[in-house]
């Protein structure tokens, strides 16, 4: 087995992992929270998690990998982890990146070492209804001088299992460099009054 752990500066309630060429139209797209890959669109090759973290909160996210074909079903971690979804996903390009809304578009490398392929997942979270209180009573009291919201209680694991599916999509041609993204999202959150 794979692990990988990373602490991502989540912005915008969004957090995705995914190839590092989906991932990031997820956020383009404003996926939001809740929403489960396969969505239809041969882009989304992303897992979108349902996050309370907002206002560029420190999160750890673990992902874990078994790419034996043998591994027909995810061990449940212990019982402080609440299950938050389940299914398959395509991971066409590597490496797999975590992504937020922040500026960013190209997301951060999780360092792992696997094939391409139709992946089994299982996304869990703990500590995210305690987040959710901490930071609306934070937005409750903080003024134009505190903007540092305080650090996150809402951790996640993603556990994932290469499958023998095949992937009948190719991986897909960048239709645009980082520089572009960069400015699609100014673009889009200019529109939206994000500034």
């Amino acid at each position: 087995m794979q692990t990988a752990r990373v602490i991502v500066a989540v912005d915008q309630s969004v957090l995705a992992v995914g190839d590092h060429h989906t991932v990031a139209y997820a956020v383009i797209g404003s996926e939001r929270t809740g929403a489960r890959p396969p969505r239809g669109s041969e882009e989304d090759c992303a897992i979108h998690l349902a996050t309370s973290a907002d206002w560029r909160q420190l999160v750890p996210v673990q992902v874990e990998i078994e790419v034996s074909l043998a591994a027909e079903t995810l061990i449940a971690p212990d019982d402080t982890w609440q299950m938050d979804g389940q299914g398959l996903v395509p991971f066409r390009t590597m490496p797999l990146q975590t992504m937020t809304g922040l500026e960013d578009p190209a997301g951060i490398d999780l360092d792992l070492s696997l094939p391409p392929g139709i992946y089994r997942y299982s996304a869990w979270v703990r500590g995210r209804d305690e987040n959710r209180a901490c930071l609306e009573a934070w937005l409750d009291t903080m003024t134009a001088d505190d903007l540092t919201a305080p650090p996150a209680l809402e951790e996640w694991l993603i556990q994932l299992a290469l499958t023998d599916q095949h992937d009948p999509t190719p991986a897909p041609i960048p239709q645009f460099t980082p520089d572009e993204i960069v400015g699609l999202l100014q673009a889009r959150r200019a529109v939206d009054g994000r500034g």
